[in-house]
């Protein structure tokens, strides 16, 4: 039985906007909409988008994501069908 994949990075919407959490990092980047749409129409095989790997450099120097597939790199996590994490409405 193979290790569990081991994503580099999580996407995920969070409250009013939407993160780029790394596991074991208390730190992030926040993206805008149309980035986190970019992540989760990524097909399978596509490299890591050049916004994302110049962003994680920053925040994260060791982190190289340049030419790394998206798939098997990022967690693209989509909003919760029961609304953890949105914004409140009242």
């Amino acid at each position: 039985m193979g290790s569990p994949l081991v994503y580099a990075l999580i996407a995920s919407p969070f409250l009013d906007g939407y993160l780029i959490l790394r596991p074991g990092s208390v730190s992030g980047v926040k993206i805008p909409l149309r980035y986190w749409q970019q992540l989760q129409q990524v097909r399978l095989g596509e490299a890591c988008p050049e916004w994302l790997s110049d962003a994680a450099r920053r925040r994260w120097p060791d982190l190289d994501l340049a030419g790394r597939p998206l798939s098997d790199t990022v967690l693209v996590r989509t909003p919760s069908p029961y609304g953890y994490g949105a914004p409140r409405t009242s």
